[in-house]
């Protein structure tokens, strides 16, 4: 069997892009079909997550998120609220509206969310 040459192997890698650029278009497509059309938080969640990393899109993560949060009160999703709201990103920040989607989050045994909740009683407290 003969060597491939470097055009054949820059082909097969340009082909094997675009099917992963196709796959992942399709990720999206089957999370905003969750969302959007069976109203399902884990794929609503898993939209945030998409547009967040994959689409940088960071104003409608957060208003998917928060939604996620105060509709469906999908734990993973009030976490990423909370953490919007604490670094302000897309929003005011506000150590006030962020407890209760960690309070949520918190409530499904979301460790993080439990620490962070238990951080900001330990400051307010003190």
């Amino acid at each position: 069997m003969a060597k491939p040459t470097k055009e054949e192997i820059l082909a097969e890698l340009e082909e094997t892009q675009k099917e992963r650029k196709e796959y992942v278009k399709n990720i999206g497509i089957e999370y905003r079909f969750g969302c959007y059309e069976e109203n399902r938080g884990d794929s609503c969640h898993l939209l945030g997550e998409y547009m967040e990393a994959i689409e940088q899109n960071f104003k409608k993560s957060y208003e998917l998120f928060r939604d996620n949060c105060e509709i469906r009160k999908y734990p993973k999703s009030c976490f990423k609220y909370s953490m919007y709201l604490l670094n302000g990103k897309e929003c005011e920040p506000s150590f006030s509206k962020m407890l209760k989607p960690l309070e949520i989050a918190c409530s499904d045994n979301l460790p993080p969310a439990c620490r962070y909740l238990g951080n900001i009683f330990q400051i307010t407290v003190a």
